[in-house]
C-alpha cells in the first residue's frame, strides 16, 4: 500500500469507528433504525466535529476511550429498557458496595468488544493510563469467562464505587 494511503487510512479509521458507535448508542437508546442513523448522521457531518477531526492532533483518540465508555453505558439502557438487566428479576450478585456484577460484567463485554474492534486483539500501542486500563480489559476478555468475571469482580468491589465514586 503506498504512503499516502497508509496514512489516509489511519486517520479514517477513528472517524469510521465514532459514527458506527454513534449509531450503536442511537439504537440503544432510541431502539429503532432511523434515529440511531439520524445520531450517526450527525456525528458524521456537524462542522465543527469534522474540523476537529481533520486537524493533527489525539481528538479522534479521546473520542475512541469515551466510545468505549459510552458502550458501556449504553449496554446498562439497553438492558434496563428491554427489562433483561437481571435486577428486574432479583438475580444479580450484588457486590458488598451494591454494585450489581452481572451487570457490570455484561456492560464491561460491550466495551471490551468495542476496544477489540478499534484496536484488534493486540490492543492500543503507546498507551496512556486510560487505554491501558482498556487494554487490560480486553485482554481478560480474551482469556474466557471466568478470568474475566473475576478481573471485573476485583475491578468494581471498591468500596466507593457504590457512593458514586
Amino acid at each position: 500500500m503506498r504512503p499516502q494511503l497508509r496514512w489516509l487510512r489511519r486517520a479514517a479509521l477513528p472517524f469510521l469507528l465514532l459514527v458506527a458507535l454513534a449509531y450503536v448508542v442511537g439504537r440503544a437508546v432510541f431502539g429503532r433504525v432511523a434515529p440511531a442513523l439520524a445520531v450517526a448522521a450527525f456525528v458524521a457531518f456537524l462542522p465543527q466535529h469534522l474540523a476537529i477531526l481533520g486537524s493533527v492532533n489525539n481528538d479522534a483518540l479521546s473520542e475512541l476511550i469515551i466510545a468505549a465508555i459510552l458502550a458501556h453505558e449504553a449496554t446498562h439502557i439497553d438492558r434496563a429498557v428491554s427489562g433483561t438487566a437481571c435486577y428486574y428479576v432479583d438475580a444479580c450478585t450484588k457486590l458488598s458496595n451494591g454494585v450489581e456484577l452481572e451487570e457490570e460484567i455484561v456492560a464491561h463485554e460491550a466495551e471490551a468488544v468495542w476496544w477489540l474492534a478499534a484496536y484488534g486483539r493486540n490492543g492500543k500501542d503507546r498507551a496512556f493510563s486510560s487505554d491501558a486500563s482498556e487494554n487490560r480489559l480486553k485482554a481478560a476478555y480474551l482469556h474466557g469467562p471466568d478470568v474475566f468475571r473475576k478481573f471485573v469482580r476485583e475491578m468494581r468491589s471498591d468500596e466507593r464505587e457504590g457512593d458514586g465514586m
